[in-house]
């Protein structure tokens, strides 16, 4: 007798077992052809992810989201490196930290976004995507005023690999512009670009100086309050906002004398809204924001000098402050912590404390060869609306209190007026040439 499958002779007299069976082998084909493709599956679930932070434009001004996409695709890339689906995921991953860095301005999103779409070119060089990583990373070396001769290398090395390839006419070009002109999106192309929202922006160019970059740090000085807004006002009527313009407009004269681009964001009694004054600083690529204010308290022996950075805190007397500047409650103000995480201000945290500091620092050491008394409150951490959304270093410098008999007869001095403002302009001009030292 010859052998036949044990299931042939149940089947004759099971025929019910038979179907069930059957049914059991289709269950368990269906299950291993979702388990041979779950890279497909985890790739798709990456797509929609992403698909729904496109759609959603408040959810793309927080990073966790960004992060979420890209550790989605990720897990593509590190589980299943040799699935058919892994170099979209990788390619798509370069350009999330690109779209990322287009809104954060963070060079390590930038400097994420090159490196991961070299690693495209090179781990998959087989892939249809390999040509466009390269054109890719060279486009935005160019763009973002990267340095021309790597981006030349790469786009050599795109023609040199892929003589035949799709991207060849658009590397070509590129590689000819770069030749013939300066990187694209140079602050140089750039700089008269913004339309000015304040007289200040039409100022004429200012010359470098050795100890400046080529391309000189723009900085947006911000006398606060103007118009009706009087800010605080002195025993004498004195109104801060005419204190703050006054200081403002010395630094700004001698910043523009070491050589720095200086925008003031009123250079008169003008009302400009807070919004106005960091979207001006925005929209000039500012390299730094500086708001100048002075303080005032209801306890009339309050007096000192304290610089604040925008971040989270819990300090009762900052909140309070923040609430007074900002024309709002604590309540509001507490509020403001969500607003945190977004990207254009949480990532300038460290640098705006670091000018912060330098700012406090000299400050303090000017104004105590006028005034010996005074206190240094330090630098604190606070939610001033004004530094919110701001894309670069901000801080809010409060040059005294206008409250205190001393301090505020001192504070509509010309003299003491000049000697804190060429403290500030010391300070964020000496800032600046340690970051270019250190080749930052």
């Amino acid at each position: 007798m010859p052998w036949r499958w044990p299931w042939r002779d149940m089947d004759t007299v099971h025929p019910i077992t038979a179907r069930l069976r059957a049914a059991a082998l289709g269950l368990c084909a269906c299950v291993l052809l979702g388990a041979a493709n779950p890279a497909t599956a985890l790739y798709d679930k990456a797509r929609t992810r992403y698909q729904s932070l496109k759609g959603q434009s408040d959810h793309q001004q927080y990073r966790h989201h960004w992060t979420r996409v890209i550790d989605s695709f990720d897990v593509v890339v590190s589980r299943y490196p040799k699935s058919p689906e892994a170099p979209g995921a990788l390619f798509t991953i370069a350009g999330l930290w690109a779209e990322l860095y287009a809104i954060s301005k963070r060079d390590g999103d930038l400097k994420q976004a090159l490196d991961v779409y070299a690693r495209v070119a090179t781990r998959y060089p087989k892939s249809t995507l390999a040509d466009d990583a390269l054109l890719k990373q060279a486009e935005l070396r160019a763009k973002q005023g990267q340095d021309p001769n790597a981006a030349t290398v790469t786009l050599k090395t795109l023609l040199s690999r892929f003589p035949k390839g799709d991207k060849v006419p658009e590397a070509r070009a590129l590689l000819s512009s770069l030749k013939s002109t300066q990187p694209l999106g140079s602050r140089a192309s750039n700089a008269a670009s913004p339309t000015p929202l304040a007289a200040a922006t039409t100022q004429p160019p200012v010359p470098t100086v050795a100890s400046t970059p080529s391309a000189a740090p723009h900085i947006v000085i911000d006398p606060g309050h103007g118009g009706k807004d009087t800010g605080a006002l002195t025993a004498k009527d004195k109104a801060e906002k005419a204190i703050a313009l006054a200081i403002a407009t010395r630094v700004a004269e001698q910043l523009r004398a070491q050589g720095f681009v200086v925008t003031l964001t009123r250079t008169a009694d003008t009302s400009l809204s807070l919004s106005e004054r960091t979207g001006l600083a925005n929209q000039l690529q500012a390299d730094a924001f500086v708001s100048i204010h002075a303080n005032a308290s209801r306890k009339p022996d309050a007096h000192g000098i304290e610089t604040y950075y925008l971040d989270v805190t819990h300090d009762r007397y900052a909140l309070k402050l923040a609430a007074l500047e900002n024309q709002t409650n604590e309540h509001e103000v507490s509020d403001l912590r969500l607003i945190l995480a977004d990207l254009a201000t949480k990532v300038n945290t460290d640098q705006s404390y670091t000018l912060a500091r330098t700012v406090q620092t000299q400050l303090v050491k000017a104004a105590r060869t006028r005034n010996p008394k005074v206190r240094n409150l330090g630098v604190k951490p606070s939610l001033f609306y004004v530094l919110l959304g701001a894309r670069m270093p901000a801080i809010l410098i409060e040059t005294g209190f206008v409250s205190h008999k001393q301090e505020g007869t001192l504070l509509v001095d010309d003299a003491y007026q000049t000697t804190l403002a060429d403290a500030i302009a010391v300070a964020v001009g000496g800032h600046f040439r340690t970051l270019v030292a250190r080749g930052e």
